[in-house]
């Protein structure tokens, strides 16, 4: 590409675009011209940083996903044990989604599409083939299942009983049903650890 119009800044605000939309109007109520124009961008310069539509929101969930996860991990140490590193990660997952509504139900609308399933199908093969996915929890998960500590499941069961009730929760508290303080939160995610522990 050698488009002089072509900028990160630009790229950037077309993404910022697609997800603040995707997020309200969901993937087919968002169509490139709508992005385009939240974006400040012609219909014709989407197309210079992505082939297509799908291409936009793939790039858009990994872009999202790379975000989260470095939020995730902060704060961990290496040194801790299993058990806090993964409340760590738990309480880090929760409270990123907790106050990035739109990133939530962008991850959710994701998951429930066939992108996600898509994902999901990827995901599983490589883990049966004896790659993982690059996850932060994979890594504790690894070792909680190499030390005896947790149910011997996939990695896809095991974050299913990890996330899924932080993802549940999350939306409740997005949809105004619910308030959680701290202390709630810490005995969540104490519980989801308790849910894949032996």
């Amino acid at each position: 590409m050698t488009d002089q119009n072509i900028t990160p800044a630009k790229k950037a605000a077309i993404l910022d675009a697609a997800l603040d939309l995707i997020a309200v109007h969901g993937f087919h109520g968002t169509p490139t011209s709508r992005i385009a124009r939240e974006a400040g961008a012609g219909v014709g310069s989407i197309y210079r940083y992505f082939r297509s539509k799908d291409e936009l929101i793939q790039e858009l969930f990994d872009h999202v996903a790379q975000r989260m996860s470095r939020e995730v991990t902060k704060d961990i140490e290496s040194s801790a044990s299993i058990r806090d590193q993964f409340i760590r990660i738990g309480t880090n997952v929760f409270v990123y989604l907790a106050g990035h509504p739109k990133v939530a139900a962008f991850i959710e609308q994701y998951f429930n599409s066939p992108y996600g399933i898509s994902h999901k199908r990827d995901a599983i093969l490589n883990e049966k083939s004896g790659r993982k996915d690059e996850h932060p929890l994979n890594d504790v998960l690894t070792q909680a299942r190499e030390q005896g500590l947790i149910k011997d499941f996939t990695f896809h069961i095991l974050g299913a009983l990890s996330f899924g009730p932080i993802v549940l929760l999350v939306r409740d508290i997005h949809a105004g049903l619910i308030d959680m303080d701290d202390a709630t939160v810490k005995r969540v995610i104490e519980a989801c650890w308790d849910s894949i522990r032996r």
